[in-house]
């Protein structure tokens, strides 16, 4: 079966608070390990990197959506489309799992998603989870050896770049057991069927944004260098000094929309999410 890897973002801004590695920098250090371990893998899988900004997937869902047909197209007659799962509660996995699904709704391609944060927190009994559709597939022995030379091959995730603060390894052993099992499972879309409808893609996100501010009721890191500077360099950019209205879609705990807040005289911040 012929296998085209697509990589949408390198994760350079993973270490936002890093002494030592710039993004530049660690994004040069990501590409060599991408090879290396898709060479552990399997030496003749293609591959192609679309170099989209980490974390901001959803400006290029078109770019994303455009990639994924080109290589279905090159699937053969029973083309499989393997991608993150729409529900995960992470932003760069949803664009890139509903590009995925539009795009194996329209080929008519089977559609395999993988969970990532799910195992950190989904339970058995959470109706917000497609269980009915999971599948469970085995791995032998040197497919195990090969996804554990491949996460290896990794160690500006699994290992911290320095001693420094701000450099400390972001895939901890708690996420690695997840990784080292000894199955995989995926929610399967048969070639057959068609992608779950909006409204329930819609109530999947929900519930998991949901779990996650459960879990941190004040999100993200909203106070690290990284997202001041967002908000700054948003800020600087707006055109004029002041607003009549302003519509802050994804307010999140509503740190940005305090600050647009200051600069309009009426805001509305929308979220999925009711737990902000």
């Amino acid at each position: 079966i012929p296998v085209e890897v697509l990589l949408l973002t390198i994760g350079e801004s993973s270490h936002p608070d890093s002494p030592t590695h710039t993004p530049s920098a660690l994004a040069r250090v990501r590409a060599q390990e991408f090879r290396a371990a898709l060479a552990a893998l399997h030496p003749a899988v293609g591959h192609r990197f679309l170099a989209l900004p980490d974390g901001a997937s959803g400006d290029h869902a078109e770019a994303i959506e455009e990639a994924i047909a080109h290589a279905v197209s090159l699937g053969g007659d029973r083309p499989i489309v393997v991608a993150p799962w729409r529900g995960d509660g992470h932003h760069d996995h949803r664009i890139a799992g509903e590009a995925a699904a539009r795009v194996a709704g329209r080929s008519g391609a089977a559609l395999a998603e993988y969970p990532v944060w799910l195992w950190h927190w989904a339970e058995p009994s959470d109706d917000g989870v497609p269980w009915s559709s999971a599948v469970r597939v085995g791995l032998g022995d040197a497919a195990r050896d090969a996804k554990g030379r491949a996460i290896d091959a990794y160690p500006s995730q699994t290992e911290p770049l320095s001693p420094a603060p701000g450099d400390e390894a972001i895939v901890d052993d708690r996420h690695l057991r997840h990784f080292r099992r000894t199955d995989e499972l995926f929610f399967l879309t048969p070639p057959d069927g068609s992608a779950a409808d909006t409204a329930a893609e819609a109530s999947r996100s929900r519930d998991s944004f949901e779990e996650f501010y459960a879990r941190r009721p004040g999100g993200w890191d909203f106070a690290s260098w990284y997202e001041t500077r967002k908000r700054d360099v948003l800020m600087a950019a707006l055109p004029r000094a002041r607003f009549g209205r302003t519509l802050e879609l994804g307010c999140a705990t509503g740190v940005l929309t305090a600050r647009l807040a200051e600069r309009s005289d009426h805001v509305l911040g929308v979220a999925i999410a009711e737990a902000p």
